[in-house]
C-alpha cells in the first residue's frame, strides 16, 4: 500500500461512506455529526454504524484509531460518514510507501 501524507480539509457528501485513510489519522469534526468506522477491506453501506462525533470533536495523534475497531477483523481502513446533511472535517496522516 501506498498512500500520500494529507494535511487537508475533507468534505463529506451527506449519507455517504467516504475512505479518509488506510492508515492511523488524526482527525477533527468541524461541522455536523460525523460517525468513523473502522474495516478490514470492504467497505460500508449505508445503513451501518460507526463511532458518533459531534461538532468541533476529534481524536489526537496519540489515539490508534483503527485499534477502536476490533470487531472487524484486522481493520486496515478508516471511513467516514456525515448523516443527513453535507460534513467537513480536517485530516491530518503520514505517508506511507
Amino acid at each position: 500500500m501506498t498512500q500520500t501524507a494529507l494535511n487537508t480539509w475533507v468534505t463529506l457528501p451527506a449519507d455517504t461512506w467516504t475512505l479518509i485513510s488506510e492508515i492511523d489519522c488524526t482527525f477533527v469534526v468541524v461541522s455536523g455529526i460525523v460517525e468513523v468506522l473502522g474495516m478490514d477491506g470492504a467497505a460500508p453501506v449505508e445503513a451501518d454504524r460507526g463511532i458518533p462525533y459531534a461538532n468541533g470533536a476529534g481524536e489526537d495523534a496519540s489515539v490508534a484509531m483503527l485499534s477502536r475497531f476490533p470487531g472487524s477483523g484486522t481493520a486496515d481502513r478508516i471511513y467516514m460518514i456525515s448523516r443527513g446533511e453535507t460534513g467537513s472535517v480536517f485530516v491530518s496522516r503520514a505517508v506511507v510507501s
